[in-house]
Order: structure tokens, then sequence, then C-alpha cells
């Protein structure tokens, strides 16, 4: 094993988990930049603090994306729009299931 194959886990779930990390962060950002509109003082941070947000924002999207490849959400996603949203993969799904009934029955 590689130093790149070990590499690649923390990839693919940082990039999962960036994916749907960012969403409640923009909202969280969103907010903060409203409240600083609405009372017109702003809010500081001190420069020591950004280092440590930003590790803590990448340590959050690894765990997002090992958490939804240990519990297999990624899969679970994608069978849902495949049923659900692209007919034409639930067709051929179900043809499949019927040529191995019919296949077993010939046994």
């Amino acid at each position: 094993m590689t130093v790149t194959d070990r590499l690649i886990p923390y990839y693919v779930w940082f990039t999962w988990g960036f994916g749907f990390v960012s969403n409640p962060i923009s909202i969280i950002n969103f907010g903060m930049l409203f409240i600083t509109l609405i009372t017109v003082k702003g809010i500081y941070i001190p420069s020591w603090m950004i280092p440590v947000i930003v590790g803590l924002d990448i340590l959050a999207c690894i765990a997002v994306g090992h958490y939804f490849e240990k519990y297999n959400i990624w899969n679970r996603i994608t069978s849902h729009q495949n049923i659900n949203m692209n007919p034409q993969i639930k067709q051929m799904s179900d043809d499949i299931t019927e040529i191995k009934k019919m296949l077993q029955e010939r046994r």
C-alpha cells in the first residue's frame, strides 16, 4: 500500500463531507453577515482563530465523509435516485429481476 492509497479515503471523506457541510456553513455565514449588517458594528475575529476555524472545518468535512462511507449513505442516495428519479434504471432493474425469475423457473 502506497502513501497515495492511504490518502485516498481522506480525500473521498473530505469531498463528500465538504459537499454536505458547506450548506450549513453558508447558512451560518449568511446569519453572521446579516447580524453585522443590522448592528453595523462588525464581528471581529482575532487572527489566530482563522487557522483554528479552518482546521475544525476540514476535520468536520472529513468526519461527515467518513460517516457517509461507514453507513453506506452515498450508495443509498444513489439507489434512491435511480429508483425514484430515473425510470429507465428502474425499468432495467425490473427487467433483470424478471429475467432472473424466468431463468430460475427453467432449472
